[in-house]
């Protein structure tokens, strides 16, 4: 019995490399603790958010019933950007404010109650690492770094009220200003300790009967191409014969070439 053998031919392709690599960048806004004054006269602290760019104050309906204050009815419409309409405020407060642990200063303003100022803030925990150049600072806001609700907004109302006029310039896009309440941290940071890495990995397998590895790998790799196809006529390919066989150019340069009717 005669028998045939096949070879059998198996390459295997593989590669890997980083697709690309961000850094993490993160928002630090400015929040602080503070106390405010209940109807009854106890402080109960909360946590705020020192807005320069708000033109009022505002307190959440949540933290306006924990103080037992009564909002005056007053409608105001709250507009954010490109004039869109945020909410409509639930009434008008009057609040006292003093720095955590202290007797004074005393601070006095009126803020808009609104179900919602925020979502938490900030929307996911800073790496200590990026505002270690500041930990020996007495800060308004020791857990500035880790998500939590914001009950009052500061508007520019208060803003220039609470400034003690320290500015402090940190190295990785953070700023750190005093007030009366410690002091505050605003900027855009960089944590240039964590990159986000994406990676790829990809494997080929390639099997084939009585073919080499050269022609394996040529056709694996070759992108096809339509095939060059002659479409002139038998008149075509007398015309050029005519043109190379017979035109000249004159001494203007001008190209001289004998005709002929069929």
């Amino acid at each position: 019995m005669k028998g045939e053998y096949h070879h059998k031919s198996v390459v295997n392709l593989s590669s890997a490399g980083v697709l690309n690599s961000d850094r993490t960048s993160y928002a630090v806004l400015a929040t602080a603790l503070v106390e405010v004054s209940g109807s009854n006269g106890t402080f109960h602290k909360l946590r705020c958010l020192i807005d320069s760019a708000s033109m009022t104050s505002f307190i959440t309906k949540h933290a306006a019933s924990r103080l037992g204050l009564r909002p005056e009815n007053v409608f105001f419409e709250v507009t954010g950007l490109n004039s869109s309409k945020s909410c409509t405020s639930k009434g008008l407060v009057a609040i006292t404010i003093r720095p955590v642990g202290q007797e004074t200063p005393i601070l006095h303003t009126n803020a808009f109650v609104i179900t919602q100022i925020t979502e938490k803030l900030p929307n996911s925990t800073i790496p200590a690492v990026i505002t270690n150049e500041f930990k020996n600072l007495k800060l308004a806001d020791p857990s500035f770094n880790r998500p939590g609700n914001i009950d009052i907004l500061f508007g520019v109302d208060m803003f220039a009220k609470i400034l003690l006029g320290t500015h402090i310039s940190g190295s990785n896009g953070i700023d750190a200003f005093d007030t009366i309440f410690g002091f505050i941290l605003i900027g855009g940071a960089t944590d240039l300790s964590r990159n986000v890495t994406s990676s790829f990995f990809c494997n080929i397998d390639c099997q084939a009967i009585d073919d080499s590895l050269p022609n394996i790998l040529k056709g694996f790799w070759e992108i096809e191409s339509v095939p060059s196809v002659s479409v002139s006529s038998s008149a075509d390919d007398l015309c050029e014969k005519i043109f190379v066989d017979t035109h000249k150019r004159d001494v203007s340069g001008k190209y001289i070439v004998f005709t002929f009717c069929k």
